[in-house]
């Protein structure tokens, strides 16, 4: 009986720190999602069209091929849905999770995005919060 309840009391503890909502900061700027952000394997994924927009970076989507570019000042970000291959600045990297679509939204990991943009990241008071390398 004990067991069965610490199993349920983590079960519960799980599900509610997953529940909760991501907030996402670029400097000052709340980035507004469209779909709320979601963990896969332990990686934060965002839909990538409000974080782009927040960088006050450019996007282009090609559905034929599935594959999205993004410019950020003299970076340029390019890479594949269902892939973890992607190429910044014509160098490859590595993603943790592959972007995938969800409800015709493009879902990207947090951290590749941020520092593909040039930005860091840090956890400040329940928010992650991206800042240009430098700043």
């Amino acid at each position: 009986m004990k067991a069965s309840l610490i199993v349920l009391f983590a079960i519960g503890t799980v599900s509610a720190a997953l529940s909760q909502s991501v907030k996402v900061k670029v400097e000052d700027i709340v980035v507004k999602f469209e779909l709320p952000p979601m963990m896969t394997n332990r990686v934060t994924m965002v839909p990538l069209r409000g974080i782009v927009d927040a960088m006050g970076a450019t996007m282009r989507w090609n559905l034929e091929k599935e594959t999205v570019s993004i410019w950020k000042g003299n970076r340029r970000i390019d890479f594949v849905l269902n892939s973890r291959s992607a190429n910044v600045n014509n160098k490859r990297m590595e993603m943790e999770e592959a972007p995938f679509m969800h409800k015709a939204r493009i879902f990207v990991p947090l951290k590749f995005i941020a520092i593909a943009a040039g930005y860091v990241t840090s956890q400040e008071k329940g928010w992650y919060v991206l800042r240009p390398v430098g700043k």
